[in-house]
């Protein structure tokens, strides 16, 4: 079997594919094999990785002529995956030449079943910061490094045993986001997680989906709805659950919020969809279990319909402006 597997899913990478793939060779661990997919890719992203395929038959390079999304093509790699870990790899990204055995170093010697990266978020050659300052003991366990993924404290770039992937594979159910629940998940089920020094250089594209204000930054909202369902598939404990519905609870406001702070960027259909979508979210809220001091706390209010919900939140803000021009010192 092979040591690790990693997996890619590329589309229209050219201007930053090479630095990728050099990474992958440039590893000190040798007993890799890379799987990358190229997803309908239209710049010669796909002839570049075939031409490293055809000189390194640790790379299998896959073309696909349609674009149908990363997190799926990510699951059609992990399936071709024979690697005793697995890890990821986006074709923007690259490694440090140890990334990847200063990781299998220390899963071996904490016995843990995922080891958590050193993400450096790379604006350029000169512009690299740390996604993160602050330090974790040499092991947490799962149910914590969960917590802490959805407070935003601990990334989801790692090196995992396969079997993670065989209980939790890539949840496809959205196009964003939803890729983050996979990581958590699998925090969750591995028991015990560690940490190393290797570094994954995270490329920032400030035109990211992510960073852009449009209806598909409200999928954050369906994929936190897609986590719940696995949490509840894996007979999650009461105390993990609770974290996420509040994590949800406040996910839903930021999200009414944006809509509301956005409107002129949003078509009459696209803000009938956004509510439709936390409308679904607010539906599947369990309020036993969000604590009374948050549910006391404008706006963060108890809410069953979308009409109430929004009278709160209207509500909240009318105050707020109120407020604000009462204030002393308001001109």
């Amino acid at each position: 079997m092979t040591r690790i597997s990693i997996i890619m899913s590329v589309h229209n990478e050219a201007p930053y594919i090479r630095q990728c793939l050099d990474s992958v060779i440039a590893q000190t661990e040798k007993d890799i094999e890379l799987i990358a997919i190229d997803d309908g890719s239209t710049d010669g992203t796909f002839d570049i990785i075939n031409e490293y395929a055809l000189r390194d038959k640790r790379i299998t390079a896959i073309r696909e002529r349609t674009s149908c999304g990363q997190i799926i093509r990510r699951e059609e790699a992990r399936k071709l995956a024979k690697g005793e870990y697995i890890t990821i790899l986006d074709g923007d990204d690259f490694l440090a030449p140890d990334a990847i055995s200063s990781a299998l170093d220390r899963l071996q010697k904490t016995g843990a079943a995922s080891c958590v990266l050193e993400l450096m978020l790379y604006y350029g050659k000169d512009d690299v910061k740390r996604y993160s300052v602050e330090d974790f003991p040499e092991t947490i366990d799962g149910k914590t490094a969960f917590i802490l993924g959805l407070q935003g404290r601990l990334h989801g770039i790692c090196v995992e045993e396969r079997r993670l992937y065989d209980l939790v594979p890539f949840d496809c159910s959205c196009s964003l986001y939803s890729d983050d629940n996979t990581a958590r998940m699998h925090y969750y089920l591995a028991g015990r997680i560690c940490f190393c020094h290797g570094k994954y250089y995270y490329r920032q594209h400030r035109q990211s989906e992510t960073h852009k204000v449009t209806i598909k930054r409200f999928q954050y909202v369906l994929a936190d709805i897609s986590l719940k369902r696995e949490l509840q598939a894996h007979d999650a404990d009461t105390d993990t659950l609770r974290e996420l519905e509040i994590h949800r609870w406040k996910n839903l406001f930021a999200h009414y919020k944006l809509l509301r702070s956005n409107a002129g960027q949003f078509t009459p259909m696209e803000r009938r969809e956004a509510l439709a979508i936390i409308r679904s979210g607010l539906r599947s809220i369990d309020f036993r279990l969000l604590p009374l001091s948050l549910l006391l706390r404008p706006p963060y209010l108890p809410a069953r319909g979308i009409r109430s919900y929004i009278i709160n939140e209207e509500l909240y803000f009318a105050a707020h402006r109120i407020y604000a021009l009462l204030r002393p010192g308001h001109k």
